[in-house]
């Protein structure tokens, strides 16, 4: 931003945003799979263990906009297949997949969406469950975030759905 005060003399006063705000412009359609001409069913519904509905969200609709590509009815969660098909260049964000031993169970949670916003939709889920959404920008150099299912090779912001820590 530009500012003038009252000598004349401008400013200028740098604005920045957290990545984590990515996540307020990732909006969550019905079907990910078809054109916006065609949202059948009307609300995608998902329900069960909140670290993995939440990841499910994510991953289908960073699909639908990052690496539009990829073989429809994909499993998700199965390491082979992002090895195979996740082409780092097309996605510059990421969701690390739910992995049983990793994430374990969080309480459950049923979530509909029609096209709302991804922060917006999950944020009671985070709230009740105690679960929390982080973003990390990955850069060169860092360990990988997830190297059973994929690979990073440039700059990527990582989400992450995690339990919350509680001091002792």
């Amino acid at each position: 931003e530009l500012e003038n005060d009252e000598t004349g003399i401008t400013a200028v006063r740098p604005v920045a945003i957290h990545i984590f705000d990515e996540t307020k412009h990732l909006q969550c359609w019905p079907n990910t799979m078809s054109s916006i001409l065609i949202q059948t069913p009307k609300v995608d519904l998902q329900f069960g263990n909140s670290i993995k509905v939440i990841k499910g969200f994510a991953h289908r609709n960073l699909l639908r906009e990052q690496q539009r590509s990829w073989i429809p009815h994909f499993d998700i969660w199965n390491a082979a297949n992002w090895r195979a098909n996740f082409d780092n260049a097309k996605w510059p964000m990421v969701m690390i997949p739910y992995i049983a031993e990793r994430d374990g169970v969080a309480e459950w949670t049923a979530l509909g969406s029609r096209m709302d916003n991804f922060y917006d939709l999950i944020k009671p889920t985070l709230e009740d469950a105690g679960i929390q959404l982080t973003a990390k920008l990955w850069l060169p150099g860092d360990p990988q975030p997830c190297p059973t299912h994929f690979t990073l090779n440039r700059p990527t912001i990582v989400f992450d759905v995690v339990r919350r820590s509680v001091a002792a």
